[in-house]
């Protein structure tokens, strides 16, 4: 099956060396009776980021006749930039019946939500901000009653030792709050408990790691051959059970031992490895390697754009480190007008504003 991404429209520039031809073959693939819906957006943004509105928006009216979904927030971006001139001369009426009708069919496809994320338009017509607020407030209410449900269930796992069920729900937890602190706390402490417990069965191996940690805690300055025997002993346990790797090295974070926990993070298969390692490289003012990572964390998740935002989010934090400030900036300014309740952006930008006054 064909993938529409940044690698295949790069192809198709190479091929082409036009943007107007690539935009036909793209438009080739819209018309198709089987486009996948995920490809119609990467094809929307394509058109409209080229300026190529007219396009565009036959390609929309194509599909509002043949009552078929789409993705309001890229349409009101193109009408945003056709209309907008227009609007603030008052060439054209900003009236309530000129945005009924987009109103209306946003609210047939259950996409108020898509809609009200442009901005652009929020002078003419007051139910833009009006919407959003209101669909914040709902979103920040669902997210309470989920955050709450899901710490009560944790404790009640916890307590009645069910780890397996209480690796579920910090699983979800972790979805649904990703860059909160109390979160990745929660997430960092269950998973250092099932890394101990990956040793029960050779107690005397067991008793070993735990007199080396303590070694290590308590230690100002440790010998290379302690440091040693650990990496061994995590690394024979991680190619044993690769399925324990990304736990040991969560372990060895919180030990403070970074460059042990990406070695041994190497051996993991879990689909999180990326992430932590960045973590770990974000800790170890590595940013260089970290920016490597989330080029190719991209390319794998070209069409997730929660993934897609986290590597925006990252790069910010790397571009800080390396002194590159305002490009730093730039980035989270760019996350909080595409995603307004991105919290953990909306934070560091706050952060980084106090610091430069």
């Amino acid at each position: 099956m064909l993938s529409i991404n940044e690698d295949f429209i790069l192809y198709l520039y190479q091929e082409h060396k036009d943007s107007r031809r690539v935009a036909d073959e793209l438009l080739k693939i819209w018309y198709r009776d089987d486009v996948e819906i995920n490809k119609l957006k990467v094809i929307s943004n394509y058109l409209i980021n080229n300026n190529l509105l007219n396009s565009y928006l036959n390609a929309v009216a194509y599909r509002i006749q043949n009552n078929e979904s789409i993705f309001w927030e890229h349409f009101l971006e193109s009408l945003a930039r056709v209309h907008l001139e227009k609007l603030e001369l008052k060439l054209i009426p900003a009236k309530k019946e000129f945005f009924d009708p987009i109103f209306a069919g946003a609210a047939e496809q259950n996409s108020l939500e898509q809609l009200v994320l442009c901005k652009k338009l929020d002078s003419f017509d007051l139910r833009f901000e009006k919407i959003r607020n209101s669909i914040l407030q709902e979103y920040e209410q669902k997210k309470t009653k989920t955050k709450q449900r899901l710490l009560d269930s944790i404790e009640l796992f916890k307590n009645e030792r069910l780890m397996i069920e209480e690796e579920k729900a910090i699983k979800e937890l972790i979805h649904e709050f990703p860059d909160e602190t109390f979160a990745i706390k929660l997430h960092d402490e269950f998973y250092e408990r099932k890394a101990r417990s990956i040793f029960k069965p050779n107690k005397k191996a067991q008793l070993e790691l735990l007199k080396l940690e303590k070694k290590w805690l308590n230690s100002e300055k440790q010998l290379e051959s302690e440091q040693n025997e650990i990496l061994i002993a995590m690394q024979k346990q991680a190619e044993l059970a690769p399925e324990d790797a990304y736990n040991m090295a969560i372990a060895l974070r919180n030990m403070e031992q970074n460059e042990l926990a990406l070695e041994v993070l190497k051996f993991s298969n879990a689909k999180e490895k990326d992430w932590l390692a960045i973590e770990l490289l974000l800790e170890s003012e590595r940013f260089i390697e970290v920016l490597d990572l989330i080029q190719k964390i991209e390319q794998k998740e070209a069409l997730n754009i929660e993934s897609l935002l986290a590597c925006l989010y990252t790069k910010a934090r790397a571009f800080y480190g390396l002194g590159k400030h305002e490009e730093a900036v730039a980035l989270l300014t760019s996350i909080v007008e595409k995603k307004p309740n991105y919290r953990s952006a909306h934070s560091l930008l706050q952060q980084w504003q106090r610091i430069s006054e």
